[in-house]
């Protein structure tokens, strides 16, 4: 591989320095001819320049070459390097107020004769070791007591959160660390102590640039694939963003980081460049221990829709059509470093990616760029080669959660690299049981898995005509070509005897990829689904008398409320504490009709300001079963005292529970009533009205001021001489959707029946 030669590694500060016998904290402006002082020049680009390379240190844009701050450590000069590193810290100074742009000078600094004996050994010595710090974050005094330079360099540097920082318009550093060691020279005839520091920031810094994307490819399927180069982006992972003043630090999971968001990257003439650096600090995952720092670059592309000839289609302006106009973001890793498995400090980390071929499709597992061809230099500028791109292995599903309505069979899209390497697997079959006591009366509801130790399970054994599941048989599984279709099928089943949703979770392999988890969740024509009640069951706002000092007054009622039927308990007569949503679709029986079952509005102005309401429709004819297509009943909870059809009338209208407000529940109808007692005996679940299979139960209904009885068959009748008549009330779930109030557990909540 070819290196152009760079040159310019970061040099920072000339140091000279001339010894006083004074106060360490004394500053002198103006001394007298031969007095001994101290003088620090700091400069960034003192390396001699050419004509052929100018040096760069650094973008003075990003802060790249500021200097505000300059901690000088000084050491007595050692013999080794283990040695220097336990030598004893003598002088230390800290200079700020300084707003620098590649050059500052510190001058006429006074030190006592005291440091000066210390450094050099009485004047026995010529030298001594100054370690510099620019721009510090660390706190000097943590260190401890007797302090040595090792000590020094493990000064914990505070977090650089603006590593991590993804608002990219303010993505500007304010200034970086810089460290340096070096031995300074003392010069006894002029008492001076000079020598030069080089500093080199603690971070590295990233780059990247495309500069071409392939406008067409086609995967082995023989589709095309066209790439949307305008929304290309680019983020580091496993950056770290804490370590410590010397750079070498054991990691842990908290001093990483992983930007929240993508930069986008923007075409400048013909390639895409990163608008902003990358910054991060050192990182070291030789031994496996780290984690590995990369950078992500994602690409969509479109498949483009064929012809019935097979031929890419385009449309009338001469473009192709990309199918669904959808396009999948797929992913690429750019490897920090061709060999070395680190990210170093001070190192200026820049490369050219020429995309040649669709990423994967996967997130967790990107294309990593393989035979790369790198130069890592110090942080300057320089010429980088391209990288070629390899062939990937890839598997894409359109909807790894596909819901399949009315039908027996449903089909997601999918797209893989080798048809041959890729099946599908069933894991197991999964829906609830409604009629099954899992945890007491309250609960009355289990998740039934049917896998291969359980591969039957019987639905509604209460009936005549029970459904039976089975892992094997009952469904199958079709796999097409590499980009066609997964197909997944219903046998054995009549869908007009299901009653609720069953869900078929598989797996779908392709070699050297991880499994793919896949879900088909088939819906029939007409299905429930039960949830527990939470109990915060309440009848709103209602004028009444107060017996107790004979005054009107408005105040919040629950079930206690006798005017409006009392409270339903575990001692009453029904016991089921469930919801039920019961979804229609589509009918088998001609006595049914699907419609809108609220009337006009009305208002019920006795009820709390409830002005709009739309009580249940009364026009229906009493042959007529109508349902809407979604309706919730109340549960136990509600269940009340007998009531007069306008109590009734009036607990619906004010009725709340589980979070669905006051002011959409209503009376139901008597198809409603009527529809939810058949699914019942058909043991879809337990009973919602009354328990006697003896003696009747009544229940009102809107039609006509009717009334419904129940016991051990379904019949209409008219309302019994006692009046003793009880309401399970509805909730229009098609019309309001699963809308629930935030304040259901502390107090009744109004809707807005506009």
């Amino acid at each position: 591989m070819k290196l152009l030669r760079l040159i310019l590694p970061f040099l920072l500060s000339l140091l000279c320095l001339t010894w006083l016998s004074c106060s360490d904290s004394d500053d002198a402006s103006s001394l007298p001819p031969g007095t001994p002082h101290l003088q620090l020049c700091c400069t960034t680009g003192s390396m001699a320049q050419t004509r052929a390379v100018v040096p760069e240190p650094g973008v003075e844009a990003y802060n790249e070459n500021v200097i505000h701050s300059l901690d000088v450590f000084l050491f007595p000069l050692a013999a080794t390097e283990a040695e220097q590193a336990a030598s004893p810290l003598v002088f230390y100074h800290h200079f700020d107020g300084i707003n620098a742009q590649g050059i500052h000078e510190i001058t006429d600094y006074i030190l006592s004769k005291g440091t000066i004996n210390a450094l050099t050994d009485g004047a026995t010595k010529t030298q001594c070791y100054a370690y510099v710090v620019a721009n510090s974050t660390a706190d000097v005094a943590q260190l401890p007591a007797e302090a040595t330079l090792a000590d020094v360099k493990e000064l914990d540097l505070a977090v650089a959160a603006s590593f991590v920082e993804v608002d990219w318009a303010k993505r500007l550093q304010q200034d970086f660390v810089m460290t340096g060691g070096a031995a300074i020279d003392f010069e006894a005839s002029s008492v001076k102590l000079s020598g030069t520091v080089e500093l080199k920031r603690v971070a590295a810094k990233l780059e990247f640039e495309v500069t071409n994307v392939t406008s067409e490819v086609y995967d082995e399927g023989n589709n095309l694939w066209i790439p949307k180069t305008e929304s290309m982006n680019i983020k580091l992972i496993h950056g770290v963003k804490h370590t410590c003043m010397g750079g070498v630090m054991d990691k842990a999971d908290d001093d990483y980081f992983e930007l929240n968001g993508f930069l986008q990257l923007t075409k400048s003439g013909s390639t895409w460049p990163q608008d902003y650096p990358f910054y991060s600090y050192p990182a070291d995952w030789t031994d496996g221990n780290d984690q590995v720092a990369y950078v992500m670059l994602t690409v969509p592309w479109g498949r483009v829709e064929n012809d019935e000839n097979g031929t890419p289609k385009k449309d009338g302006e001469g473009n192709y059509v990309i199918a669904g106009n959808k396009y999948i973001t797929t992913y690429y890793q750019i490897p920090i470093g061709e060999n070395a498995k680190a990210m170093l400090s001070n190192a200026y980390y820049r490369m050219k990616i020429d995309v040649g071929i669709i990423g994967s499709f996967d997130p967790t597992l990107p294309v990593t760029l393989t035979d790369n061809s790198y130069i890592i230099v110090d942080w300057s500028a320089g010429t980088i080669l391209p990288i070629a791109m390899k062939k990937v292995n890839y598997l894409a599903i359109d909807q790894e959660e596909v819901e399949v309505y009315n039908a027996s069979e449903g089909k997601v899209h999918y797209v893989t690299s080798n048809r041959e390497e890729t099946s599908v697997e069933i894991q197991d079959i999964q829906f609830w049981d409604y009629n099954t006591d899992a945890s007491g009366s309250s609960n009355r509801k289990k998740l039934i898995t049917v896998n291969a130790d359980n591969s039957s399970y019987t639905l509604y054994g209460s009936t005549t005509d029970p459904i039976s599941v089975t892992l094997n048989g009952t469904f199958t599984i079709d796999v097409g070509p590499s980009d066609q279709y997964i197909t997944v099928r219903m046998n054995g089943i009549d869908i007009t005897k299901l009653y609720q949703p069953i869900t078929v979770n598989m797996v779908v392999k392709k070699t050297d990829l991880p499994d793919t988890q896949l879900s088909f969740t088939f819906y029939p024509p007409i299905y429930i689904v039960g949830e527990t009640s939470n109990g915060y069951v309440y009848v709103n706002e209602y004028t009444y008398k107060n017996n107790a000092n004979g005054t009107y007054g408005t105040t919040a009622y629950d079930d206690g409320n006798s005017s409006l039927g009392s409270a339903g308990t575990s001692s009453g007569n029904n016991t089921n504490f469930n919801n039920y949503a019961i979804h229609v679709s589509s009918l088998y029986d001609d006595s049914y009709m699907i419609a809108d079952t609220r009337g006009s509005e009305n208002n019920l102005a006795n009820l709390r300001k409830l002005l709009h309401y739309r009580p249940t429709r009364e026009d229906i004819d009493i042959s007529t079963y109508v349902i809407p297509p979604a309706y919730i009943f109340a549960s136990s909870y509600g269940a009340t005292t007998s009531l007069s059809y306008v109590q009734a009338r009036k607990r619906c209208a004010a009725y709340q529970e589980n979070g669905y407000p006051a002011g959409r529940w209503r009376l139901p109808t008597l198809g409603e009533i009527q529809f939810a007692m058949m699914l019942s005996q058909k043991g879809v679940f337990p009973r919602l009205f009354g328990s006697s299979t003896t003696t009747n139960t009544y229940y009102w209904y809107a039609n006509s001021n009717g009334t419904y009885a129940y016991a051990s068959a379904d019949q209409k009748s008219t309302t019994p001489g006692n009046n003793s008549v009880y309401v399970r009330c509805v909730y229009d779930l098609w019309y309001w959707g699963d809308d629930r109030q935030s304040s259901w557990k502390t107090s009744p909540v109004w809707s807005d029946n506009l």
